[in-house]
């Protein structure tokens, strides 16, 4: 299987894309957590970093595809604003959790089949950013409830200085995919609107 250059990641975003708008609409008919208020549309728009190598490939993605589903209660007095977990955007971060995921992945060890191919689709962060992403793996990850609910499942002994790389090696599949999604599905606690 050959990758075509920019379409894979494009293609893999566009479908967490709609997952994202499916969960969105969720939380909205669940009602604004705080108060059981209604509500309202309070959307606003992100740049995919580090999705397409060039401003001309960015630019070709659609409204849909950068916009950042997020909602805001409709009852006085309350007003606050509720952003669903994303499976495309890590809270604040400017890289969309595609890219953090793989380039995380492949600095601790991760062995990806066609990992070059895929890379090569990445407009990549600085190596101070992706030292910064180590690190959050390393600290606040696990320092988190997700990390406790994997460590059940997971080996003892599993070396946190390898995360998240070691995981890989815990999964049946090599496939940059299926890959990309677990990674994506391990850190999606942490993309409602908050800072990882």
């Amino acid at each position: 299987m050959t990758i075509s250059r920019h379409t894979s990641l494009v293609r893999l975003y566009r479908s967490l894309a709609f997952l994202d708008l499916w969960h969105a609409i969720r939380v909205r008919e669940a009602r604004c957590p705080h108060c059981q208020g209604p509500l309202h549309a309070a959307h606003y728009w992100r740049q995919p970093w580090g999705l397409l190598p060039s401003e001309d490939g960015r630019q070709e993605l659609s409204a849909f595809l950068r916009m950042r589903w997020s909602w805001c209660c409709g009852r006085r007095g309350c007003r606050r604003r509720v952003t669903p977990e994303s499976w495309r955007f890590c809270g604040r971060r400017f890289y969309v959790g595609l890219v953090v995921v793989l380039l995380s992945g492949l600095d601790t060890g991760a062995e990806v089949a066609e990992a070059e191919a895929v890379v090569a689709q990445v407009d990549g962060p600085t190596r101070k950013t992706r030292l910064r992403w180590l690190e959050w793996w390393r600290t606040r990850f696990t320092q988190s409830l997700r990390w406790v609910e994997l460590l059940g499942r997971l080996p003892c002994g599993l070396p946190v200085s390898r995360l998240p790389g070691c995981l890989v090696a815990m999964t049946s599949s090599r496939d940059w995919c299926a890959l990309l999604v677990a990674g994506l599905w391990v850190i999606r606690p942490f993309t409602g609107g908050t800072p990882m």
